[in-house]
């Protein structure tokens, strides 16, 4: 019995000691490995999430100039930034998204609805009878946003 207990330890001071030593080299070189313990997956998706994040807004960033279609570079930017909680970056870019591509419904449809949530009710509007004319009435969900 106390063999089996002797064992029992051993094997945990192991998934211990590897778990630490995993989770060592994740700090260091911010390479993901599968650990086994919830705690220390929530701690990686953290740290995952805000270095991924950083590095996934640079690019959508440099995407607008470098893009072949750099009003979905624009659009996408906006996603990012609508993300993070920079409106004024959201608003940006959906206006150049819709600059860029002045017939699709898309940038200016969303750009409605942002506009409606941050108080602009005169623009929003206006996006929104933008967006509704470009859609040609293909998704009801924009036609509802002019009624919003």
């Amino acid at each position: 019995m106390k063999l089996a207990v002797s064992v029992l330890l051993v094997a945990f001071a192991l998934l211990l000691a590897v778990s630490d030593f995993r989770l060592a080299q994740f700090q260091r070189n911010l390479h993901y490995v599968r650990l086994p313990v919830a705690a220390e997956d929530i701690y990686c998706s953290r740290m995952l999430a805000r270095t991924s994040y950083r590095t996934a807004i640079e690019a959508a960033a440099r995407a607008t100039t470098t893009a072949d279609d750099p009003a979905n570079a624009w659009y996408n930017l906006a996603v990012f930034t609508a993300a993070t909680g920079d409106i004024a970056g959201t608003r940006r870019s959906l206006e150049e998204a819709a600059r860029q591509s002045p017939n699709w419904f898309k940038p200016h449809w969303t750009l409605a609805r942002l506009l409606r949530q941050t108080g602009d009710a005169m623009h929003a509007k206006l996006e929104a009878d933008r967006a509704v004319l470009l859609d040609a009435n293909h998704h009801s969900e924009v036609l509802a946003t002019v009624a919003r």
